[in-house]
């Protein structure tokens, strides 16, 4: 059975609930990479919708979606995509995690009573280092594709959101084909208000960060987390923040400690970025 029929048809059993984009505004396509004209793109500005991405990306956010960026560009692992979702008006975005070529199973955690998802032989982890962990009710569609696909098919990608227990993502429509893909997401990251504190005060003066609150590319950062609160570890700097509960919801109340935060409101999450 070919992907694209096996995708049709089980399209049909899924429950919607992913990170979506709605367009905000277009800006004039230019030509992107070494092709010289042979790769026209249109940039379009889009505000996030869901929490499939978060921390990573935010319900509100806006990134850039790169329309025809992979129609002369290879789609490549830890890239995020637009993808066109079936009985949806709006594209999902999600990231890669597999492409042409890799063979993928899953490998069951009795410790959690779940399975993870490993790619070549290496369990997948979201962009916090946590590793997917899948439960027996949303692992049939997987179990279905590696039955059929055990090594992803040229053109055939392995998309996931950064939610460990999986969302609107492969767990749900298992493989999609490159046909089915918009475009490139762009974003520029988390440009939090830590602009009064010391310590966006001394990530600037440092070079840590910029003054619209991007990290260069030549530091190391880590995203910490904790229940409540987080903080940086010695010798690191904390340049961006945010506190996150599991329905998606944000909040600016936080209070301000040194190379940390504390939530304010109850049940949320913290997340600090750490740079050195």
């Amino acid at each position: 059975m070919k992907l694209k029929r096996l995708r049709t048809f089980l399209i049909l059993f899924i429950l919607c609930f992913g990170s979506g984009v709605t367009p905000i505004k277009a800006q004039e396509g230019k030509p992107l990479g070494d092709n010289s004209g042979s790769c026209i793109t249109t940039v379009e500005l889009k505000q996030v919708r869901g929490y499939s991405l978060a921390p990573l990306i935010y319900p509100g956010e806006t990134v850039k979606l790169v329309y025809g960026y992979y129609n002369c560009h290879p789609v490549e692992r830890g890239d995020i995509i637009a993808y066109k979702y079936t009985g949806r008006d709006a594209p999902i975005i999600k990231l890669v995690k597999a492409v042409g070529r890799d063979r993928w199973n899953l490998k069951e955690n009795k410790d959690q009573n779940s399975w993870r998802i490993m790619v070549d032989d290496k369990p997948l982890k979201n962009s916090r280092g946590e590793f997917y962990q899948i439960s027996r009710s949303n692992i049939r569609m997987l179990e279905l594709y590696i039955k059929s696909y055990p090594v992803l098919p040229e053109n055939t990608y392995l998309i996931m959101g950064n939610q460990v227990s999986g969302s609107l993502d492969a767990t749900r429509f298992g493989l999609i084909d490159k046909r089915d893909i918009l475009g490139k997401i762009e974003f520029k990251g988390h440009n939090n208000d830590l602009a009064t504190s010391t310590a966006f005060t001394d990530a600037a003066a440092k070079g840590y960060v910029d003054a619209a609150g991007s990290t260069p590319t030549n530091w190391t950062c880590t995203i910490r987390s904790g229940a409540g609160s987080a903080s940086c570890s010695a010798g690191e700097v904390m340049i961006k923040w945010s506190c996150y509960v599991s329905n998606g919801t944000t909040s600016g109340d936080v209070q301000m400690s040194g190379q940390g935060i504390t939530c304010n409101s109850a049940g949320y999450t913290a997340y600090v970025n750490c740079c050195k």
